[in-house]
């Protein structure tokens, strides 16, 4: 019997048994520890007992024992992270965050080393007291750092104290979208803030002596990249210090998202292949080593052991040190653990299988982080492991023809190698791609032609790199040749990947699978592995295509299951006002199944991509692929950067704006766009009224006698003024959208008279204190307002006064910061309004209008 097998699926089934509670099943300890004592009863009184029982008694008491503590350990870090105690830094930032203080002065200790990027230093500080005049508060938490232009330097766990201004990680709260906080709080993080000053930098002295270790291989890293940067320059650089050292949040935006969109993003984590690498290059070379050894020398070694075990032996700390000098990663500690259990499988001179190493990695992994089970990059590295090993152990290889001809050896093995790259490819690809689809909406199948020439190169720069970073210590010449060359290979590398996503269908974004579907696909894929294993028909070219066959065919399965829409029919309109930050964004699905989007946030500076982490996911989420209509309010970033994405990703039929312009980057890439997918534009104008699904829509401003075609020099608050204003009414209910408009415009809006009332506002410039004027809200008179708002800088949205505006009023107040996205169903007589955030609240208001 195999007891890591048991053991580690025993264990694995108590994470998920103490992560998922039941009413019926709650995860406690009571049910394993009810069979352990049975068990053992049992077996201390079944001597009569027939062996093969007593052998059954045994494997539940074994198989209980982890799989209580798996729930027990799973439960203790969801307590500790659920549970706030009184000293934690949480409970100071939640009484002080709504108020205008200064920054506050931390001591703490650095427990990561310092994350390099360009201009800025990224701190984990582990708080240890907060001074504030005439008190001293001790208290405990983790919290990230940004240090912008940092003029001293600081070292792993060195004690610092710094002025910093702090704030509690802030999701955006729409359905689909990423949850930053708790993604946080499973690192311990529990706030973030960036550095005004490092008054002080006390380095450590006595710590232990693996801390000491660990400062100097953090150290020997932050000197490689500093080597690196020195002979090479560009992204080339950046790229060639992520993919030997694992400095990946140096790469650009536009990198990382080539290389996902390319199928190739595993080659920026440290993983399997670069340990590989390593581990075969440690290997081969201290058995040449000990070759050469004068014969004394080797007789005096051979009593220690056959070269071979001794090789595997002291290649073990090379990894180990390269794991450490990598940053710890998960996808890094896999592969090492897997790769010290085969060197040692070498040394005891046990059966070297390779299933066994991948649950020992698992086990240990799981023993150390039990919450890393529903973490994305444990899942994938996983599978993509086990689809590999699949190939290698039940795909069959045609063996070599011997020949003593070398020309015809080489294509023999050539031809070997690329259909072994090609299955492990195909493998990988195939396993990985439902996780893929339902963590970041993305499917690739370009990255089995890239995979064919990147991984080759990949292989060839981390030889190099390797042998470079340790020649440079020694002979600084011949290193620099050879950084410079392998930067060159970088350059190939991102070239291929960037070309290869210019080709027709080399990736798809791709609503996210349900959990439900995901476990029947993955059901499928096993059945299907199942069969394939069991089949022995007489010609491996057979067994070869039939995996192909099926692989290809699950392959496209999987695409047509993801990308189908969601049904095109509802019998309410939806209007779901998102929170995008301090920006707007508005979709709306009609009775007909129509879908519009009203502007699609942004940030002014674009490094967070609102259209692409928040819009589109919940879009994804409700299974949209296709927008009917997008209207734009006006070009400023806050309105417009969010919807670059969706006009790239998403099939648009047309767009509604008015006609001013802007001379931003964000908006000439909007009209490259536009132009290059020629998507229809219609500027609209005062009076113009469209129907959509007996949906009415009428523009209400702005005049065109102030709005030229091209405007570029003029005015952020003339600009918000040229807000479209639009009403769109179904029925008795009606939606009044304002874009940014203020004062000035509002006072121009009033000619309108009693058609200005509408019974939801969306509220102008995000409750800026120079709009909503009382004499606009009184001819409006609004039964709900919806600020789309946040805290923007120095600046507050939505302003007191203005707030206190709207709290006059005989109307309901909805703010997409504190209740995250509004939605708002109606069927033309009642309305029900409901927030993310309050998912209790529902409220129903009937209406005349």
């Amino acid at each position: 019997m195999n007891f890591l097998v048991l053991a580690s699926v025993s264990y694995l089934f108590g994470v998920l048994w103490g992560y998922y509670p039941t009413h019926y099943f709650p995860p406690l300890l009571f049910t394993p520890l009810f069979f352990i004592l049975l068990s053992g009863t049992f077996l201390a009184l079944s001597r009569s007992f027939n062996p093969k029982f007593r052998q059954f008694l045994f494997i539940i008491l074994f198989s209980s024992v982890f799989l209580g503590l798996g729930s027990l350990l799973i439960r203790i870090n969801i307590i500790q992270i659920d549970e706030v105690p009184s000293h934690r830094l949480t409970n100071y930032l939640t009484q002080t965050l709504n108020s205008n203080k200064p920054p506050i002065s931390i001591i703490g200790r650095l427990v990561k080393p310092p994350e390099y990027f360009y201009k800025k230093t990224r701190l984990h500080l582990a708080v240890q007291k907060i001074m504030s005049p005439g008190q001293n508060l001790m208290t405990s938490g983790i919290v990230r750092l940004d240090w912008y232009n940092p003029k001293k330097t600081c070292r792993y766990y060195d004690t610092v104290q710094v002025k910093a201004r702090l704030k509690l990680p802030h999701d955006y709260n729409n359905p689909g979208c990423f949850p930053y906080s708790n993604y946080l709080r499973q690192k311990d993080i529990f706030a973030t803030g960036y550095i005004k000053d490092l008054c002080l930098v006390t380095p450590a002295r006595k710590i232990p002596w693996f801390k000491q270790i660990l400062r100097r291989i953090y150290q020997l890293r932050k000197d490689i990249s500093e080597n690196i940067e020195k002979v090479t320059s560009g992204p080339e650089s950046l790229l060639m210090q992520a993919i030997l050292l694992g400095e990946r949040q140096k790469l650009s935006k536009h990198i990382k998202t080539t290389f996902s969109e390319a199928g190739v993003a595993h080659l920026l984590s440290i993983s399997g292949l670069h340990l590989s690498i390593l581990a075969m290059a440690a290997f081969f070379c201290l058995k040449f080593i000990f070759h050469i050894l004068p014969d004394k020398w080797f007789e005096i070694l051979t009593c220690f052991g056959k070269p071979t075990n001794l090789a595997a032996l002291l290649s073990i700390p090379f990894i180990i040190f390269y794991t450490l000098l990598t940053g710890n990663k998960i996808s890094t500690i896999r592969a090492s653990i897997m790769i010290i259990a085969y060197f040692l499988s070498l040394l005891l001179e046990k059966e070297k299988g390779l299933w066994q190493p991948l649950l020992l990695a698992g086990f240990c992994i799981l023993l150390w982080q039990p919450e890393a089970l529903f973490m994305a990059n444990f899942q994938l590295t996983f599978l993509a492991t086990v689809g590999i090993l699949f190939v290698l152990e039940y795909l069959p290889h045609h063996p070599l023809v011997s020949t003593k001809r070398a020309p015809a050896r080489f294509l023999l093995r050539s031809k070997e190698y690329f259909l072994s790259s090609l299955y492990m490819s195909l493998m990988a690809l195939f396993i990985t791609s439902p996780l893929i689809a339902y963590y970041f909406n993305l499917i690739s199948p370009a990255g089995i032609i890239t995979n064919l020439l990147a991984v080759p190169l990949m292989s060839i720069l981390l030889c190099l790199g390797l042998s470079s970073i340790i020649l440079f210590q020694i002979w600084s010449a011949p290193a620099i040749l050879l950084f410079r060359f392998e930067a060159w290979l970088c350059y190939l590398i991102t070239r291929f990947s960037a070309s290869v996503t210019k080709i027709p269908l080399a990736f798809f974004y791709v609503p996210s699978p349900s959990k439900i579907h995901l476990l029947i696909i993955y059901g499928i894929m096993a059945t299907f592995l199942i069969i394939f294993c069991q089949w022995n028909p007489k010609s491996p070219l057979v067994k070869k295509n039939l995996f192909l066959i099926g692989i290809l065919a699950g392959f496209f399965f999987l695409l047509f299951f993801c990308t189908r829409p969601s049904p095109s029919v509802i019998k309410n309109m939806r209007v779901t006002f998102l929170d995008v930050g301090k920006g707007d964004a508005c979709f709306i699905q009609t009775p007909g199944g129509k879908n519009i989007l009203i502007d699609g946030g942004g940030t002014y500076n674009n490094k967070f991509d609102i259209g692409r982490y928040v819009v589109a996911p919940y879009l994804w989420s409700k299974r949209v692929k296709k927008i009917d209509l997008i209207i734009l309010s006006h070009p400023h970033p806050d309105h417009l950067h969010g919807l670059l994405f969706i006009l790239k990703n998403f099939k648009v039929t047309q767009i509604y704006k008015t006609k001013e312009r802007s001379d931003s980057t964000g908006y000439k890439i909007f009209e490259d766009i536009t132009r290059r997918k020629k998507i229809p534009i219609r500027h609209t104008a005062k009076g113009d009224q469209f129907i959509m699904d007996n949906i009415l829509m009428e523009v209400f401003g702005p005049d065109d006698r102030l709005s030229p075609l091209i405007n570029l020099k003029t005015s952020s608050r003339e600009e918000n003024n040229r807000s479209l204003v639009l009403k769109i009414s179904y029925q008795q209910v009606s939606f009044l959208f304002t874009g940014d408009i203020e004062r000035e415009a509002e006072k121009d809006l009033l000619g309108f008279g009693e058609k200005l009332q509408s019974t939801i506002l969306k509220v102008p410039h995000h409750g800026s204190r120079n709009s909503s004027s009382d004499p606009f809200l009184q001819m409006v008179s609004p039964q709900a307002a919806i600020f789309s708002a946040r805290k923007y800088g120095n600046l507050l949205f939505p302003h007191p006064e203005t707030l206190a505006r709207y709290q006059n009023l005989p109307c309901r107040i909805y703010r997409t910061d504190l209740d995250g996205a509004i939605t708002v169903v109606t069927d033309g007589v009642d309305f029900t309004i409901t927030t993310k955030n309050k998912t209790n609240l529902e409220q129903k208001i009937l209406t005349g209008r």
